[in-house]
């Protein structure tokens, strides 16, 4: 039998606002949106303190200071109810110069892991004419190769193990990134690049993927105002 103090209203403000508060990265983005006439420095904590129809009161923590600073966003109009704050499906893809930031690491990586682990010399009379001006450089690039990758040392079986991690971190990326664009009902092209995206480029794919996710749920919310 229902209780005759049960509402309905607060029991879904109660529930909404615990399940937003395990989305902080989230409400950071809220806060630092919201509330940018006063807040000047990012977040490093936010928690969603309650939320109804008329508005929504968050609360903050900056960096080297233990004090929770309060915000309050009202909503004109008020949100229709709980549909109009659930996570919108991600529709958005770019790819941006931050994103490649990974890509110096791993062109170092595969240098190394082409040269070889051993000094080897390669004759002119090997090589065809057009290739034989190039032959000392190549050389000269090949041996210094030769010696970080025996300085380090960057052995074989080395080299095997790393490109092994660096695989399996590249695709448990990608399996993120496929779940939560079928968890924010990306179309398949969309999901598509997001995931190929993360599968090459690794992290920093992630952490644009990241933001376009809070970036949908904001505007998400503006619009409902």
């Amino acid at each position: 039998m229902a209780s005759e103090d049960y509402d309905p209203v607060k029991a879904r403000s109660s529930f909404l606002s615990t399940y937003m508060s395990q989305h902080k990265d989230t409400l950071i983005a809220y806060v630092m949106y919201y509330g940018k006439s006063q807040v000047h420095e990012t977040p490093v904590d936010a928690k969603m303190v309650g939320i109804d129809q008329q508005k929504m009161n968050l609360a903050y923590q900056l960096r080297d200071s233990a004090k929770w600073h309060e915000l309050t966003v009202e909503f004109d109009p008020p949100l229709s109810g709980y549909d109009a704050a659930k996570t919108p499906p991600l529709t958005t893809f770019a790819l941006k110069p931050s994103m490649f930031n990974a890509v110096p690491v791993l062109l170092i990586l595969a240098a190394l892991s082409a040269a070889p682990y051993e000094k080897q010399t390669i004759s002119r009379e090997s090589v065809s004419p057009a290739l034989r001006p190039y032959i000392d450089t190549v050389n000269t690039v090949s041996h210094a190769l030769t010696s970080v990758r025996q300085a380090l040392p960057f052995t074989p079986n080395t080299s095997y193990i790393v490109w092994g991690t660096i695989g399996v971190i590249h695709v448990s990326l990608a399996l993120l990134v496929v779940f939560l664009s079928l968890q924010r009902h990306a179309s398949l092209r969309i999901g598509s690049a997001w995931v190929l995206s993360t599968l090459l480029l690794s992290y920093p794919a992630v952490f644009e993927f990241r933001s376009h996710l809070q970036a949908a749920r904001i505007q998400s919310i503006h619009k409902t105002q």
